[in-house]
């Protein structure tokens, strides 16, 4: 009997210290919630490799498109209001906040990282990989590689988004889509300097090495257009002397068209 008492009276003191432990909690979490936000913490994940955005931006676009943070409850900060307000500026692909205990606004950011650099006209603009185009940055330009001429798209140096426009999209993808595999195929990787384009869309690359101007046309079949031009490299260009041809034109299947200066 006395021992069924004592291993009573025992889970009674330990329900008795969770109940006070879970009050405790609660009140150390409602006294935390009432804690001021004092400070902010900004973190550019990516900084080491592009400087679209700095800190200050950050900061700087928080204070313009959500108001004052600093002071206010943390319970009442709008972190998905911050986390909008960031990822609205183009240059900025992903942004998460979060406050802690101590009262400071942590607010992380991914930029976003160019694929292509374009130049129409006077005005210029980037794509990344999935085709977002966004306005290039007064303090930075990316060595993202260079295509101008008569490009193509509607967007110009103040476009921000995807295109609606089917054909341009195509398009578009399709640049992007060449300087992917130029970038990932060993054998290409920084073979690419500039692509030129003329009117109808058509490209011509400009290699980083020799003087042949390299026609593709539009920007599409490059696994059999690559294809070709690598032969051209491995058994046309061997038999005649640097500067021999002023085009390679591989555009037609089955073909490799090289005309001389």
């Amino acid at each position: 009997m006395k021992r069924s008492w004592r291993i009573g009276l025992g889970i009674a003191t330990l329900l008795a210290a969770i109940v006070v432990l879970v009050i405790l909690g609660r009140r150390s979490d409602e006294e935390r919630l009432q804690t001021a936000c004092t400070g902010i913490d900004v973190a550019v994940l990516d900084s080491a490799s592009l400087s679209f955005v700095s800190k200050e931006d950050v900061i700087q676009a928080i204070q313009r498109d959500y108001g004052t943070f600093m002071g206010q409850r943390i319970d009442s900060v709008n972190l998905r209001k911050i986390e909008v307000a960031l990822r609205g500026r183009s240059a900025i692909r992903e942004a998460e906040a979060y406050v802690t205990g101590d009262g400071i606004l942590h607010v992380e950011i991914l930029q976003r990282e160019p694929s292509v650099r374009f130049l129409k006209g006077t005005e210029g603009f980037y794509a990344d990989e999935s085709g977002f185009i966004f306005p290039l940055h007064p303090g930075y330009t990316s060595d993202a590689p260079l295509v101008e001429g008569d490009i193509p798209l509607s967007a110009d140096g103040h476009f921000r988004g995807y295109l609606d426009n089917p054909a341009e999209k195509r398009w578009l993808g399709g640049v992007v889509a060449l300087v992917a595999y130029v970038r990932d195929h060993k054998e290409w990787n920084g073979w690419l300097k500039e692509i030129k384009v003329e009117k109808g869309g058509t490209i011509t690359v400009i290699p980083s090495k020799g003087k042949e101007r390299i026609i593709f046309g539009q920007p599409d079949a490059l696994k059999e257009k690559f294809a070709r031009l690598e032969e051209y490299y491995r058994i046309i260009a061997p038999s005649k002397e640097e500067g021999w041809y002023r085009t390679v034109d591989v555009r037609y299947q089955g073909q490799i068209i090289c005309k001389r200066k």
